[in-house]
């Protein structure tokens, strides 16, 4: 499939005496600019923050959530994004689509550098009612004003390809060392004419991998072998192996945590995780509901437990937090 090409959309923000000014510098529809002050207060940009940090919006967000998100973005978008600047960037998304070309959106923001601490990965163009940044079409980057262009990145041959087969045992079985030769046959040219070196991780760990990255270089890693996709994160993953050659997947969202004594029920399992141990599917705890749970059974409040720091009441709970009942005796 041929590649997706871009025409740019240059936006540059700058200081002005009651607020900031954006400027288009340069675009497929030519210039504008729109002065704005920022739609949010430190209070309620640093809420949205703890609650969504600053990562791209996800595809899976529940109702409830994925309404705030929206309204955020809708009013960062309005906020920037208006009068001359909004009809520049619909006539330059017309001249894009005319062309059968992408529109990359760059924000430059080394004149305003404060303005880095919002979200802008979160924009959502109302007419579309899309976050812009979850559209192949409309890249959104903050762009970086180097003092000489980027340089490509040139490799000396060989080429050096490093494969992890993995095939965990208590995992249904695939056919990896088919698709292994399968490999070694497609490569083989390359590799007898020099041009190419391919190996084989002889143990599918993740700390064989580490100390083999650590004494090899290596410029392409083939994976063959399970993976799959948590809702919770929008992401992949890649099922390793443990030391027994059992699954093992690395992830950060499912953990087990084993509690006793302290008012705790006993013979209680509250939750599960999918199959592959990545992520949350019955009764998901967040940490901030076990730290609830744990200071209600010391007989404290977690909404009233506060310390202050920069003029504000922090608890260890944040703004969220729920005492799970059916844990406790």
């Amino acid at each position: 499939m041929e590649s997706l090409r871009f025409l740019d959309f240059d936006l540059m923000f700058q200081r002005t005496a009651e607020g900031y000014r954006a400027s288009v510098l340069g675009s497929p529809a030519g210039q504008a600019s729109v002065e704005f002050t920022p739609p949010f207060s430190d209070l309620e940009l640093e809420n949205f923050l703890l609650r969504f940090g600053r990562k791209r919006p996800m595809r899976r967000l529940g109702t409830p959530q994925i309404e705030v998100v929206q309204a955020f973005g809708k009013r960062l978008f309005e906020a920037a994004f208006n009068g001359e600047v909004r009809s520049c960037l619909r006539s330059s998304l017309d001249e894009a689509h005319r062309n059968e070309a992408g529109l990359r959106i760059r924000l430059r923001l080394a004149e305003a550098p404060e303005l880095n601490d919002l979200p802008w990965e979160f924009l959502l163009h109302p007419a579309f009612n899309r976050f812009l940044a979850l559209s192949a079409e409309t890249p959104l980057v903050r762009y970086l004003d180097l003092p000489e262009s980027i340089r490509p990145l040139a490799v000396k041959p060989p080429l050096k390809v490093l494969a992890v087969i993995s095939s965990p045992t208590d995992f249904p079985q695939l056919d990896v060392e088919s698709e292994w030769r399968r490999v070694q046959e497609s490569l083989a040219d390359l590799q007898s004419r020099g041009l190419l070196i391919l190996s084989r991780l002889e143990s599918p760990t993740l700390p064989h991998l580490q100390r083999w990255l650590r004494r090899e270089d290596c410029h392409i890693l083939h994976f063959i072998g399970h993976g799959g996709f948590d809702p919770r994160s929008d992401d992949g993953l890649l099922l390793f192996s443990d030391e027994k050659g059992r699954g093992r997947d690395h992830n950060p969202w499912g953990f087990t945590i084993w509690m006793a004594g302290g008012g705790v029920k006993r013979g209680t399992v509250y939750g599960a995780t999918d199959e592959l141990g990545y992520s949350p599917v019955e009764n998901p705890v967040h940490v901030h509901d076990l730290h609830a749970t744990m200071l209600s059974l010391l007989g404290l409040d977690h909404t009233r437990l506060t310390y202050r720091f920069e003029g504000r009441n922090f608890r260890l709970t944040d703004v969220s937090g729920t005492v799970i009942k059916k844990m406790m005796a």
